[in-house]
């Protein structure tokens, strides 16, 4: 075998050599790539789903959040209207006609019968004439800042207001349900 032999016998050798391994490392290539991509596909799939997670999370909370605001205006707004209606109720006790007013003062005026001994009823300028007189009890016309009467035992050490202003404040707690279905049915 001579020199031109040798070199065309190696040559081939390496030729074959070199595609054997290009079709082995090609292959290998190939399933590295395909690996690879079902990889990255499986990660880009876990990543979707903790995304898709974490915005029905917020979502959620967004919703949560701007639900109860509406639930705090609601009530607030439906304080307020409340508020107007006891203040419309005021108004128009304030504005009865005399004879009306006259059976109310009467009717509040009953309260000094728990109070022993002497007592002092004051009420409104103008609204002495509307009250019967009773025993024992002191009638005073003066601004008491609102209509109805104030009785106080003759020492002060008992008083009971019963202008409409304050009486109302007083039952608000117990009306507001009944006028609250009434407003809002």
């Amino acid at each position: 075998m001579g020199y031109g032999e040798l070199e065309a016998n190696i040559r081939g050798k390496s030729k074959r050599l070199a595609e054997e391994l290009s079709s082995e490392y090609s292959g290998k290539a190939a399933k590295i790539r395909f690996d690879s991509e079902a990889a990255a596909k499986e990660a880009e799939q876990k990543i979707l789903v903790r995304a898709g997670k974490a915005a029905a999370l917020r979502r959620r909370t967004i919703v949560g959040a701007a639900r109860n605001d509406a639930l705090r205006r609601v009530g607030q707004a439906k304080s307020l209207m409340l508020d107007e209606a006891f203040e419309a109720a005021k108004a128009a006790l304030e504005a009865m006609p005399e004879g009306k007013k006259a059976g109310l003062l009467n009717r509040l005026q009953k309260d000094a019968d728990a109070i022993d001994g002497a007592k002092v009823v004051r009420t409104g300028r103008g609204n002495g004439r509307l009250i019967q007189p009773r025993k024992d009890v002191k009638l005073v016309e003066e601004d008491v800042g609102g209509f109805g009467i104030i009785i106080e035992s003759e020492d002060g050490s008992i008083r009971v207001d019963n202008r409409i202003g304050p009486l109302i404040e007083r039952m608000k707690a117990s009306l507001k349900p009944g006028v609250g279905a009434t407003l809002f049915r």
